[in-house]
Parts: structure tokens; C-alpha cells; sequence
């Protein structure tokens, strides 16, 4: 998952092969990338924004590009592999994958597409790729417990290696490429400092991450939480704060800068140690890329110095807790040399002391001074054998690890800064073998054969004189590039090539040609000849895509009549989705919400599904707090609910909408004259059958539709949640109500009736709250005439939970505390086996019902990926239960601007009222309440808000620029506010201009939605030229058909060979347009 630069798009990936755009101001997908042939593993969005990437399991990187939503490039790999993770530079040019299988990186070039490195050097599954956003620096990390650091331009080698105590599962640069965070398999996030390549802290997130136990679990809470880590981490934008999330619901905030980070525990970490002694200088101590020095001047003695630093190696040896390196400075022959054992005596016991069982390290020029005491006290050992300096052993390495350091592999450097002995560098033995891939595996996977000398054989045997006979530059380069090409193409031919076709199917090769002049004129600086190319590359491209939609519609009339009645019913020019999605947006999404029942959840903005399912509980619960009340809760279902809705009853409610007439007619358009058929076979169809009622499922509008249908259901007697689903409406009745309990289910019954949709009597079920004792015993309820059932437990919102008992416990949810009611003497009530053999259904690991194979399955909540947005005040997460946004800008939120006692609701109003129209709008503007601001400015006369405009002051230019932006979206009055950008930007265009920097969102905001208003307008007329075009050709072939008056004599016409009837009135069709 990855958030755009804009804070408007959000990339979402899933394992059903598929890539989705969401809007996130309006919340919905608009684009599905469906060209993966395996489970997406990971999406970026590249610095410009206007390309997303993806990586496969099927061994693809594929590009998108976000203007015309089409897969521009594909990436692939010499062989096979599978890609796990992915990552792009801060340029836009570099795209690298990690792979499964290979444990190598590939690095690709966005603008050739070629494969330009493979890196080598894992020994797992690469787990996750980040680039440094401010050097040059590729950082990966995988299962083999090492996160790598690439120099992407200097070396195929990785510039250093950082070791954590478990396998790593992601990794995440702050944003000012200082600091690397690594989470790993123990649920540690370990950070790291890049420039010194040392660990600055780590956190323990095992008491974040746990959540108790199931009930059916059979380990403790405790033992559960070591299989709880983290799986992605996000970085705020200034580097403060760091989000994780992984397997558990909860998602952790940890703060950074402050070392609040749960559990810190400071250290350095160090792989390889250079121990170094400066003659004449200083004593200094050489750890990867940092020196620590102490010069000469700021010894407390001047005969002897030592300098000591604390690490914590990779290869540290069991019952070491940590490793004490240290260098010594002793430069003359016999100078004070009990003074100097004194020393090491008095800071090695002190070291000791303090880290009781350490590793010591220690080197230095000791001058034949005799070190046998401190060596057998301390049990040192001198593991060099060898001189370091002529004949002589002067320098010392002295260590309690001798067994960890190899005696053989002793490495001698050039003099360092000032000293005249060598520098010595000492390995590590290699660690005992260890479980891995097979010898064969990594000979196939990491050994390429180079075919770079048989390129240079063919190019050196290659004639290059033939390039002289050319005429011109022209032919001498491409016949360059066709040797070039050929000899490529020979010894290292393309594994994969695909070609997209991006032309439109009524583009012509004269067009092109067109096209092409127009292009060479410009080129050319031939003004005159561009214009008048220009124009007829426009013109032509009119005539073209008439001639295509109208040979498409002619086509589809004489080939398919029913699907060219529904393309001539669907504004031209769009797909039915897009139109449908248009029309909801647009008009009956608004026009259903202003008379929406306030019980009514679900499909609405604030009053999601999840909102009744916490309140209904909370409304039971404490219900049954005071005075002894007892709660029944009625649970109804509708049979087909979607598919008995009465045609003529919800077209007169259509009808009575605030929408146009035109819109109104394409809905009922939309619902009536549909027919469907069975496909019995590949070739074997039933007749074409009427579709009376119901609402097409699996559309935008069908939704909408059945909360318009049951919005006039009204319970006055008791409390009533109404949500879309085949359970329809819950009420509760408590114990001094019992008496409306029927009346209530005859209310419900009569309704359903009137509206000619059925009860199902036998889902209807019926559930007692009581925590007495004694039960109360209720007048059964009837449906119909029949009894309801009355339930233990029921199933409430069956996509989202699971069952729900009447002691207000969910049966299959994870509880942090074990509910002492349900404890019995043979143990908890809900791991008593009372259901047979057959019933037996156990739960697996990653459910919480049943198992994966499962067609209808709960999977266990899990955070997928998280991901900051570039201001920091959004991230979200995608997780299995979908896809969440967290914001700080919240519309509930009460923010004033500059508010005084006397900016009051009333005195805006009463402005308003006066056309005091600059003075309230103003004021508006300083209460900030969205409602006011609307009703104010649409208050104003359209020939007043030039004035209007004029009259405002700096601080209120950018606050109405922005409510303008929204209202460009979510009003009906598209010209009205249209006028008002006009004039804004005409006035105090300069000014915006100059805040251009701080205001980039909202002028780009501004800039999409005049861009997608022009477009829906565009849209709208093309529909209305194809639906006149349409009507005068028929009206030409009624005037040709020599029955035409014999047929206008009859009350109705047959149309589309006996399959359907037309009206005369019907003959004029409805032409869709948008008021402006």
C-alpha cells in the first residue's frame, strides 16, 4: 500500500491478483489493474506521482501510468523468480525488487526497461527494499538476520552490513536518510544510525502486540504473544514518530526523537574492528567509518593513554554478554612501566567490574614491556604470532576470545596517519554450517555466465566500414543501431517482450499521417502550416468518432438488439458503470440523503455498519443496567429483499426525489424492460424472460435504491436499527413495554405487505437479554401466523462478526480476559465438546471459524501494510478487514478563526437576511461552520459576486478557495460555484499566486475537479450529439418506410423484433444533461 503526493489517491493491493486507485475524499475504487498473473506483493507510487509500480509473485514489475491507467512497461528477470518486495529512487529512474526464491536484488531502468545490476550477497528471502532518500544507498533486508547497504553507483557490493538477533520481516528509512528502522521476527524494531553504522536503540513491542487468547486456543495468552512481530513500519514526515503494525488488530505509535520508544536499550554494534595506535598523535580506535580519538594533549599522564568503547558483535560468542575493545598507548622503551601495568590493572578491573563476563579486545605498542601478569589475572592471550614491525614483536592484540578470532587469516594494511606500524586486521571464524539451500540451488540461482566477451568477439568481427558509404548521418546511424541491435539480439536476445496498443479503435492510418505533419510542421517553426494542421487533426478526429459510434450502434442493431437497446438507454459515449457511477454521485446519492432515516446504517457518509453493530450492544447493555429491565431484541429478514422490490412502487418514489426530470426517467430506464436467460451450456441459452421487480445486485445504484425503498419504514413504539442486508431491522423492548411488542411486528408486517416484499418467517428470530435469575416469560410473537423462534444466540452483520449470544459475549472473538461467568467445573463453557462427530468443525490457525479452504471463512485481523501520507496528518493501514484512513482532520471538529463573542450563528443569519453579504459571509468564515458558509454563499445573487469578492481580505482568499474546492465536488450548483472560482481567481489571482508554495494541495484539488467537471461535460455532450444523431436517423427511416402511417395508427409500434414495445410518447428520448 502507498499514499500519492496529493493526499487524494491511495494504492491498495490484494491477493486476488488485483491493484486498486481509491479516492480518498469520496472513499471509492476507481481503477483495477487486473494485469498480474499471481498474488501482488508490493506498490509504490514514484516521487513524480504519475507512475505506480507493483511486484508479483509471477515475477513481474509492472508500471502504471496514473494519466491514462494503462500498464506502460514490464520488468522481468533473466529467469523465474518470485518478487516479494519493491522499491523506487528518489529520481524516478531506479526500480529494484527482491525475490523469494534467488535471495537476489534486481535493478532495473525505468526509462529503457533493461536489466542493469543484480546484486548478490543474501542468504534468505529478501523481506524488504528502501531507498535512501539523501545519498545514493539501497537498503534491504531479508531472513538471514543482516540488512545490507547498497552503493548503488560505486560498487555491486554492499558498502556495510548490519546484523539483528532474528530474521528481519520489513525495513524503513526516516525521511532524512539518518536513521533505518528494522523490524524482525522477535518483535523488535531495532534502529540503526546509516552514517555509523551502529545500532542507537531498540523496541520490545511483545506486550504491545499481545491480545490474550481464544477460548479454543490451547496455549496461554503469554506463549501466544512470541508469535506476534511486526510486518511494516511508516516513518512520519519529519522523522518523529515511527508506525508499526503486523500480526495483531493493533497498530503502535512510537515516538523517536525522545526515545520514547517503549523499550530502549542504547548500543553499538560493530561486525569488523580496526584497532589503531597513532605515534606522536593521539590514541585512536577505527570502528567501520568512525574514529574516536583522544589526542596527545588531553592525556592525564603523558607516558601512557588507553581508550576503551562498549560494543555488541554479531559473532559474540555464547556466555559473552558483551565485548570491550580497547587501544593503548605506551610510546618509549622502559618509560614508567610500573605506572603503565598500574593502569591496565586498575581499568581492566573497573571494566570487568561493570560488565561482569565481558569479551576483552585490546591492542597497543607496549614496548617489550612485560604483560604476564595481566594476562593471567585478566586470562588475556596474544593470538599475532607474527611481527608487525621488522624483526621485532611490538605490537600486542591481546583478548580473552582467542577461540573466536582465526589465527591463520591475519591481514596487514598499509601505515595509518601518522604511526609506523602496520595496521592488522583479524577475522572471525566461520560459524558452524547450518541448514540452507543446497549447493545445486545456489549454483543455478547465483551463477550467471557471462556473455560480455562473446558481444565484443561479434562487434570486433563486425566490418565498421560499411558506415563511410552511407549518404548521410541519417543512414550512417541507423545503420549503427541496426548492427548494435542485431548483435544484441544474437548473443543476448530479450527473454520477455510485450507490445500495448494504446490507439483508440477509430484511429486510421491516415490520421497518424495527419498527426505526424502536424508534428513536423511544429518542429519546423511553420506556424501557419501548424495552425491550419491543427485544426484539421481536430476536425478530423470529430468525424471520425462519429463514424465509429454510429457503425458501432448500426452494427449492434442489426446483431444484437437487446444490448443495443441498453447502450442507446446508457449516455453515449460512457460505459454503463460510468454512467451509473456518475448518476449516484452526481444526483440520487445527494437526493436519498437529505430524506434518510436517522436509524438508517450502512451505504451512508459517518453511519457505517460497524456503527450499528457498537450501538445496538451499547444500547442493550444498558438497558438492562437499572430497575431489573429485561431486553427482547426482534431480528426480521427479508426474502430476496433486493429481488421483490415493486417496479411502480419505487419509480413513484423516484418520481417525488429532488432530482431532475431527466435523471428520474434514466433510473426507471435503469429498472424497467430488462430481460434475462440462463446459459445451460456452451451453446444451449433459455428463452428471454421479463424481469418484473427487484434491483440488479452487484450495482452502485441497486443500494441506493433499497434505502430509498425502505426509508419510509417508521417504528414509533420502539428503538429500531435499519442496515442494508438481508436482516433489515432490529428493535428492543424492555420489560415495561412488552404490550408494543406485537404491535410493533404488525407494523413491520403491514409494511412489508403494502410494499409487496415478504417476511421470512423461519430467519426471523427472537432473542431475551436478561441477567435475573429467574427468566421472564414473554407473549410469544407471530409472523404471519406463525410463531418466531426465540434464540440463544444470533447472527448479527454476518460479514463483519460472529455469532452474538444473550449474555452480550461474541463467541468467536479474541478476548484479552477470560469471563469468569462462563468457568463451570469441567472447565470454560466453550471448550465443552457437546456436538457430535459430524458437526465437528475445528478452528485452524489464521481463522476465527473454520479454516482457509473455507468458502465462507473470518480470517483473523492482521495489519498488511502501513503508510504515512507526506503532510503526516493521514496514514492508513490495509489490513484483512479492509482498508482504514486515520486522520487528524476530522469535519466534526469545531476550528474558528478568529472568533470574538458577537460571531454568533444568529447575527450571520440575520446578515444573510439584510444582503449584508460581504459582512456574513465573513463572519462565516470565522465560525468555519461548513453549513453556514453554504448557506451564505449561495445566499449571494450571481451578479453580486464580483462585489462580494473584492470586499474579502487576505486571511479569508484562502479559507474560501478551499470550501469552494469541496463544494466544486459535493454540490449540485456546479455553474454557481463555478463563478465564484471565476471571480476569485480573477481578483486576487496575484495573491494566490504568491502563496502558490503553501497552497499546492488546494490548487492542485482545484485543478482535478475542474478537470473532472470538464469531463463529465464533455461526456454529456457527446451523449446528447450520438442520442440526436440517433432520432434523426430514425426518424429518416420512418419517413422511408412506405407503413409508416399504417403503423402510426396503432397505439404502439414493435420494436426489436417482437421483443419489445415503444410508446409514440416514448419515441422522444430523454437527452441527460447536468444543470449548471
Amino acid at each position: 500500500m502507498d499514499l500519492h503526493q496529493t493526499l487524494f489517491l491511495e494504492v491498495f493491493f490484494i491477493a486476488s491478483l488485483q491493484v486498486k486507485l481509491w479516492n480518498m475524499m469520496s472513499g471509492f475504487c476507481f481503477v483495477t489493474f487486473n494485469e498480474h498473473g499471481c498474488a501482488v506483493t508490493g506498490v509504490v507510487f514514484t516521487p513524480s506521482s504519475q507512475v505506480l509500480l507493483s511486484c508479483s509473485l509471477d515475477g513481474t514489475v509492472r508500471a502504471f501510468d496514473l494519466n491514462r491507467y494503462r500498464n506502460f512497461r514490464t520488468f522481468t528477470s533473466p529467469q523465474a523468480v518470485q518478487f516479494s518486495c519493491l522499491s523506487v529512487d528518489s529520481s524516478g529512474e531506479v526500480v529494484c525488487a527482491g525475490s523469494l526464491d534467488t535471495f537476489e536484488i534486481f535493478v532495473w531502468s525505468v526509462k529503457t526497461a533493461r536489466l542493469t545490476e543484480v546484486l548478490s550477497g543474501h542468504e534468505g528471502p529478501i523481506s524488504g527494499l528502501v531507498f535512501s532518500p539523501s545519498q545514493p544507498l539501497l537498503i534491504s533486508g531479508s531472513w538471514d538476520k543482516t540488512v545490507r547497504l547498497w552503493n548503488m553507483f560505486d560498487s555491486k557490493v554492499s558498502w556495510e552490513t548490519l546484523c539483528v538477533e532474528s530474521d528481519v520481516s520489513t525495513v524503513c528509512v526516516s525521511p532524512d536518510g539518518t536513521q533505518v528502522a528494522v523490524a524482525s521476527l522477535d518483535c523488535r524494531i531495532t534502529f540503526f544510525d546509516i552514517r555509523g553504522g551502529v545500532e542507537i536503540g531498540t523496541v520490545e513491542g511483545h506486550r504491545d502486540l499481545a491480545l490474550g487468547r481464544k477460548a479454543s486456543d490451547k496455549i496461554t495468552a503469554k506463549s501466544m504473544a512470541s508469535s506476534k512481530y511486526f510486518t511494516s513500519l511508516s516513518y512520519s514526515a519529519d522523522g518523529k514518530c515511527v508506525l508499526a503494525g503486523g500480526r495483531s488488530k493493533r497498530v503502535c505509535l512510537y515516538h523517536v526523537s525522545q526515545k520514547k520508544l517503549g523499550y530502549v536499550r542504547p548500543s553499538v554494534t560493530a561486525k569488523l574492528i580496526f584497532l589503531v595506535t597513532r605515534f606522536h598523535g593521539g590514541v585512536g580506535l577505527y570502528i567501520h567509518d568512525s574514529i574516536k580519538f583522544k589526542p596527545l594533549d588531553k592525556f592525564s599522564d603523558p607516558d601512557f593513554e588507553s581508550l576503551w568503547v562498549w560494543l555488541r558483535p554479531r559473532r559474540l560468542p555464547r556466555g559473552f554478554p558483551c565485548l570491550v575493545a580497547g587501544t593503548v598507548y605506551h610510546p618509549l622503551l622502559g618509560v614508567n612501566n610500573s605506572g603503565m601495568l598500574n593502569h591496565l590493572t586498575t581499568t581492566l578491573t573497573d571494566i570487568v567490574g561493570q560488565y561482569p563476563g565481558c569479551g576483552i579486545l585490546m591492542c597497543g605498542d607496549f614496548n617489550q614491556l612485560s604483560l604476564s601478569s595481566v594476562r593471567s589475572q585478566f586470562k588475556l592471550k596474544h593470538i599475532i604470532d607474527k611481527p608487525a614491525r621488522g624483526d621485532k614483536i611490538l605490537d600486542l592484540i591481546l583478548t580473552n576470545l582467542s577461540h573466536t578470532y582465526d589465527e591463520n587469516v591475519v591481514y596487514y594494511l598499509p601505515l595509518f596517519g601518522l604511526s609506523d606500524h602496520n595496521v592488522v586486521i583479524l577475522r572471525t571464524k566461520k560459524r558452524p554450517s547450518c541448514a540452507g539451500p543446497s549447493s545445486k540451488l545456489i549454483s543455478r540461482c547465483d551463477t550467471h555466465a557471462s556473455r560480455k566477451a562473446e558481444l565484443g568477439q561479434f562487434f570486433s568481427a563486425v566490418d565498421w566500414s560499411i558506415l563511410d558509404s552511407a549518404p548521410n548521418n541519417d543512414d550512417r546511424s541507423r545503420q549503427l543501431c541496426d548492427t548494435i541491435t542485431a548483435g544484441l539480439d544474437a548473443i543476448m536476445p530479450a527473454v520477455k517482450s510485450e507490445v500495448h496498443l494504446n490507439d483508440p479503435p477509430w484511429i486510421t492510418p491516415e490520421f497518424k499521417t495527419l498527426i505526424a505533419k502536424r508534428q513536423q510542421a511544429f518542429m519546423s517553426g511553420d506556424l501557419a502550416s501548424f495552425r491550419h494542421l491543427r485544426n484539421t487533426v481536430n476536425q478530423e478526429q470529430k468525424t471520425l468518432r462519429e463514424r465509429f459510434f454510429a457503425s458501432k450502434v448500426e452494427h449492434l442493431k442489426n446483431t444484437k438488439p437487446s444490448q443495443w437497446w441498453g447502450e442507446v438507454k446508457c449516455i453515449a459515449g460512457m460505459t454503463h458503470a460510468s454512467a451509473e457511477e456518475f448518476m449516484v454521485s452526481a444526483f440520487i446519492g445527494l437526493a436519498v440523503l437529505k430524506i434518510i432515516d436517522p436509524d438508517q446504517f450502512g451505504a451512508l457518509p459517518k453511519s457505517s455498519t460497524a456503527l450499528a453493530l457498537t450501538s445496538m450492544p451499547h444500547h442493550w447493555t444498558h438497558a438492562t443496567d437499572g430497575m431489573g429491565s429485561a431486553v427482547r431484541v426482534v431480528l426480521f429478514d427479508y426474502r430476496k429483499a433486493f429481488d421483490y422490490i415493486d417496479h411502480q412502487l419505487l419509480t413513484h418514489k423516484i418520481y417525488s426525489l429532488d432530482i431532475p426530470r431527466g435523471v428520474a426517467r434514466w433510473v426507471v430506464d435503469f429498472l424497467v424492460h430488462r430481460y434475462q436467460c440462463v446459459k445451460l451450456s456452451a451453446d444451449c441459452f433459455s428463452e428471454w424472460g421479463h424481469v418484473p421487480a427487484g434491483v440488479p445486485q452487484g450495482t452502485k445504484l441497486g443500494p441506493w435504491l433499497f434505502l430509498l425503498m425502505i426509508n419510509d419504514l417508521r417504528i414509533h413504539q420502539v428503538q429500531t436499527w435499519k442496515y442494508v442486508g438481508d436482516t433489515t431491522v432490529a428493535e428492543i423492548f424492555l420489560r415495561n413495554a412488552v404490550g408494543e411488542a406485537q404491535t410493533a411486528v404488525k407494523v413491520v408486517e403491514y409494511w412489508s405487505k403494502a410494499q409487496k416484499t415478504q417476511l421470512n418467517a423461519d430467519k426471523c428470530k427472537v432473542m431475551v437479554i436478561d441477567y435475573k435469575r429467574q427468566k421472564r416469560h414473554f407473549t410469544p410473537l407471530s409472523v404471519d401466523g406463525k410463531e418466531l423462534e426465540t434464540v440463544e444466540s444470533a447472527r448479527i452483520l454476518e460479514e463483519l462478526v460472529g455469532d452474538i449470544t444473550s449474555d452480550m459475549l461474541y463467541a468467536l472473538s479474541i478476548q484479552e480476559f477470560l469471563h469468569s461467568g462462563n468457568m463451570t467445573e469441567a472447565g470454560p463453557i466453550g471448550l465443552i465438546d457437546d456436538k457430535s462427530d459430524i458437526d465437528l468443525t475445528p478452528t485452524l490457525p489464521g481463522v476465527l471459524k473454520g479454516d482457509m479452504s473455507s468458502r465462507r471463512l473470518q480470517p483473523e485481523i492482521r495489519v498488511n501494510s502501513l503508510q504515512f501520507s507526506p503532510t503526516g496528518q493521514t496514514w492508513a493501514a490495509a489490513s484483512s478487514e479492509g482498508l482504514v484512513v486515520y486522520s487528524l482532520e476530522s469535519h466534526d471538529l469545531f476550528d474558528p478563526f478568529q472568533l470574538e463573542c458577537n460571531v454568533t450563528s444568529e447575527r450571520i443569519c440575520q446578515a444573510s437576511s439584510n444582503k449584508e453579504h460581504t459582512k456574513a459571509l465573513i463572519l462565516s468564515l470565522r465560525l468555519n461552520e461548513p453549513e453556514l458558509i453554504c448557506q451564505v454563499m449561495e445566499a449571494v445573487q450571481p451578479c453580486d459576486i464580483p462585489l462580494v469578492t473584492q470586499s474579502l481580505k487576505e486571511p479569508f482568499i484562502e479559507r474560501l478557495m478551499q470550501f469552494i474546492v469541496v463544494q466544486l465536488d459535493e454540490s449540485r450548483h456546479l455553474h454557481f460555484y463555478l463563478l465564484w472560482c471565476h471571480y476569485m481567481l480573477t481578483v486576487h489571482g496575484q495573491k494566490l499566486k504568491t502563496l502558490a508554495s503553501g497552497q499546492s494541495v488546494m490548487l492542485r484539488s482545484l485543478q482535478k475537479s475542474l478537470v473532472r467537471q470538464q469531463e463529465n461535460l464533455n461526456k454529456i455532450s457527446s451523449s446528447n450529439t450520438y442520442a440526436l444523431t440517433y432520432i434523426t436517423a430514425f426518424a429518416d427511416m420512418l419517413k422511408s418506410n412506405t407503413a409508416t402511417d399504417r403503423m402510426l395508427e396503432k397505439p404502439s409500434m414493435l420494436v426489436n423484433n417482437g421483443d419489445k414495445r415503444l410508446n409514440e410518447n416514448e419515441l422522444q428520448l430523454p437527452i441527460k444533461h447536468k444543470p449548471l
